[in-house]
């Protein structure tokens, strides 16, 4: 973190306190998982097993709040790639502990990232930037998306896989 600014320094920090990452081994240790994983042994042979994991830029409104979403776009926008790289990167390690479960899919959603939230232009780097690494891990991982957008993405990049 050479050469920045104590207040950006600072700013990285409560991201970091404020955002922590498990790692798959520590979600499955916790027991978090136990049931799902009975459900997929119990009826996975019978039934899609998916489970709902949100986009990293929906994801983000859950520690900025709405209003702080939308604006750290403009106001702290180092800031917020910074949350949404966390935050891709804890939904790659759940990703990872869902899929040791045996589940099908995941139920990927997104909201707050149509056109008629915010412009293409702040979705390419904001949403669009995270979504295909987050894809393409679920891919390799052997879990296909349900792919739920809210919002008006006639006008924004596709978030789609492939």
């Amino acid at each position: 973190m050479y050469g920045i600014a104590p207040s950006r320094f600072q700013a990285i920090k409560i991201v970091e306190a404020q955002t922590p990452i498990l790692s798959a081994d520590e979600w499955l240790a916790r027991g978090d998982l136990d049931l799902p994983r009975q459900v997929v042994a119990d009826y996975g042979d019978r039934y899609f097993i998916s489970t709902i994991l949100d986009m990293p830029f929906s994801e983000a409104s859950d520690f900025l709040g709405f209003k702080g979403l939308m604006l750290s776009q403009c106001r702290n926008p180092d800031r917020l790639r910074h949350l949404l790289q966390r935050r891709l990167e804890h939904s790659q390690e759940a990703m990872q502990a869902w899929a040791a479960t045996g589940i099908h899919g995941v139920y990927a959603q997104e909201v707050f990232a149509g056109a008629d939230m915010i412009s293409p232009r702040d979705y390419d780097q904001f949403g669009f930037a995270h979504n295909q690494p987050y894809f393409q891990h679920m891919s390799v991982l052997g879990l296909p998306p349900i792919h739920y957008a809210c919002g008006d993405f006639s006008h924004s990049a596709p978030a789609a896989p492939g």
